[in-house]
């Protein structure tokens, strides 16, 4: 590969990571002939090109340094080539928003990287390790990236339409426990908070109306039209879809997502911001052809990373990630063992209460869930590939 060659279709060149990574390193090496690149998945980043890096290097001290890292690109790319506007302010907004995106969601990620590696003994979340963060220049839309360790031989994400066990969500659910203990009992990353750590689908959702318009009545309108028997109900003389919408319509226009807090009076945490099951790696079985064991082994994308309320990631990992029956039988369990494993994380802490309730957090996770049936179409489409796979192999889909 030519040292010079652009990594898919980005502005980082081989050349370019040969210079940052002798410096992040503090070494000579150069890249070998064998270095090479490796794109990781397919179309699975909406917001970012990932690759891996897979080394050659060359030179005296090149056995203490990495054999991989994974590089992230923010781009938007992929969603600029498949989201489709029908007039020109739409295509202009889009526009906007994709740069809106880049900007704000690239410096959420950088910031919260760079406050893992400083507070990773008081954190305890599972996180890889972040060995250098560029934020954009102002030369150049795609010059950010981010460098990480290499864990894609060790874990793997669990299929989106086999759903999470509730095995695997008290997993997540004490990961989310270590990362509220910190928010609550370390103060010091609520600095600059409101302008590092800002990326919010709310905020997008707002700024672009038109465009989460657009997206979300389309993902209904597919329901519709190759599922719309499922959803009649008063035998046959309404729609589910339709009260949906009207649901949609609603959220859209009132954004109550940003009362929870004051109304409930609850504090403020670190919040992933997107945590669903392809932001999720679990450690691999051995030998096997993809299968996981329910450990993780790291929760990655923060790029939506921000000052948020408790129940926003639990809202958006079972809305988008479980299947239902799992999602309403289990919902209260978690709700208690979540709770539970938080205190036990603060008293270690010498913290010996919580700021909230378990019945708080369920009324705010009821409010939050009305709020993300209009964010996030991911659970709608999730609901549509799994009427598809249990439908009889004679049924045309």
């Amino acid at each position: 590969m030519g040292k010079d060659l652009s990594i898919f279709g980005t502005t980082i060149t081989a050349s370019f990571l040969q210079r940052k990574l002798r410096t992040t390193f503090n070494t000579r090496c150069t890249f070998g002939p064998q270095f090479s690149i490796q794109q990781i998945g397919c179309k699975q980043g909406f917001l970012s090109v990932t690759v891996r890096l897979l080394f050659d290097w060359q030179g005296d001290d090149c056995a203490r340094l990495p054999t991989s890292l994974v590089l992230k690109i923010p781009s938007t790319e992929i969603l600029a080539k498949n989201i489709r506007c029908t007039t020109p302010e739409e295509t202009q907004e889009q526009h906007d928003r994709l740069a809106m995106i880049l900007k704000v969601g690239h410096a959420s990620e950088t910031a919260f990287y760079q406050l893992a590696r400083r507070d990773a003994h008081l954190m305890g979340v599972l996180v890889p390790m972040c060995y250098y963060a560029q934020h954009f220049r102002r030369s150049g839309s795609q010059s950010g990236l981010l460098l990480f360790d290499d864990l894609c031989d060790m874990g793997a994400v669990k299929p989106l339409y086999n759903g999470l066990s509730a095995r695997a969500l008290r997993a997540v659910f004490e990961q989310l426990a270590n990362l509220h203990a910190y928010s609550l009992t370390n103060w010091t990353w609520h600095i600059g908070a409101d302008k590092m750590l800002r990326s919010t689908f709310l905020e997008v959702q707002q700024a672009f109306p038109l465009i989460t318009r657009h997206r979300i009545y389309r993902t209904i309108a597919s329901l519709q039209q190759d599922f719309g028997n499922f959803f009649l109900v008063h035998n046959g003389e309404a729609s589910l879809l339709d009260e949906l919408a009207a649901a949609v319509e609603d959220q859209l226009a009132s954004h109550n997502g940003q009362l929870v807090h004051q109304q409930l009076g609850m504090v403020s945490v670190l919040t992933h911001g997107d945590l669903w099951t392809n932001n999720i790696l679990w450690r691999k079985v051995p030998d096997s052809d993809g299968e996981t064991f329910d450990e993780i082994i790291a929760l990655i994308d923060w790029q939506n990373a921000h000052a948020g309320n408790v129940a926003e990631d639990f809202v958006r990992l079972l809305g988008s990630s479980v299947d239902p029956e799992v999602r309403r039988g289990e919902l209260d369990h978690l709700l208690e063992y979540y709770h539970e494993c938080l205190l036990a994380k603060l008293r270690e802490r010498n913290v010996h209460g919580i700021p909230y309730t378990v019945e708080q957090i369920k009324h705010a996770y009821e409010r939050f869930f009305g709020q993300a049936s209009s964010r996030y179409s991911v659970a709608m489409n999730l609901a549509r590939a799994r009427l598809i796979a249990r439908l009889p192999s004679w049924v045309p889909t």
